[in-house]
Parts: C-alpha cells; structure tokens; sequence
C-alpha cells in the first residue's frame, strides 16, 4: 500500500502548491510552511505504522449546504473513523492512503488535503506536541476534578442554542 510519504515522493511541491491554494484560497500565506512540512515528511524516517491506520479523504455536506474535506485515519476492521491532527509528521509519513481514493482523486489534490490536516495544529511537531500537552493537562484537570466540568446543555444554553 501507498504511505503518504511514498504520495508526498510521487508529486511535485509546484503541483501540491497548486492544489492547496485552489482547494483553501486563505492558505495562499501559509506556503513557506507547508512546503517545509512537505519536504520534511518526504526525507523523514517513518514511525511505524503498527495498526494499519489508513488515511481516507471525504467530501462533507452539512445540511446548510457547506461543504468540507473530512481528513481521517481508520483502522483495518474497525468503523471507527479517527481524528489524526494531533499526530506527528513521522507518523503521518507511515501511515496508508485509502486505494479508493487513489481511484478516484489525483495524488496532488490528495497530497493537499493530507497536508492541510496534518498542519491543523501548527507546522512543526513541537507545536504538535505542545497541543497534545494541553489537551492531557485539561483531561488531567477534568479526571482530578470532575465537579467543575460544565454540562454541553448549559453552554450552548449560554449561547442560545439548544
């Protein structure tokens, strides 16, 4: 199978370029960084991809009509499908992409895609890990003091929304 740094060695930074600024107009700025990202997860050396996790691309229609690219990994026999942005760049570099999207998606549109999610959370993996960091310490928070935890029905009440 296809790993996407085998995809990110097969296209061409230009043709990935392209796509990103096509598919995400307000990202045009943020070149320099994805092409850094983009040359970074092509020459590293891949974590490994123990449990199979593949990368998978959808189109998305809320029922307002937005559309949006939902970037996600899934597991061999498992339905689930799994946020990745928190994920390093050497472990995206190992993981596998969809054969059904290569089938129906040119690899630069692909390659742009993968690369917009795995820099959702910033463009080095000290910005990566510092994310993480915070999530595990509000999760520590939440477990040492559950009490505080405000309920999802009281904040969107907050908002006026139900």
């Amino acid at each position: 199978m296809l790993t996407v740094q085998d995809l990110f060695n097969r296209v061409s930074w230009s043709d990935v370029a392209t796509q990103l600024v096509k598919l995400y107009p307000d990202q045009e700025e943020n070149l320099p960084g994805y092409e850094k990202v983009f040359q970074q997860v092509r020459s590293c050396v891949p974590l490994p991809n123990d449990d199979g996790t593949v990368v998978h691309v959808e189109l998305r229609e809320e029922d307002d009509g937005e559309r949006w690219y939902d970037v996600y990994g899934r597991k061999p026999r498992d339905d689930q499908g799994y946020a990745l942005e928190l994920c390093l760049f050497r472990e995206w570099a190992g993981f596998y992409v969809d054969p059904e999207l290569i089938e129906r998606m040119p690899l630069p549109e692909i390659a742009a895609h993968v690369l917009w999610e795995m820099t959702f959370c910033g463009y080095s993996e000290e910005e990566i890990l510092a994310h993480r960091r915070e999530i595990e310490e509000r999760m520590r928070e939440y477990q040492e003091h559950p009490e505080r935890a405000v309920p999802l029905s009281e904040v969107l009440g907050t908002l006026g929304q139900e």
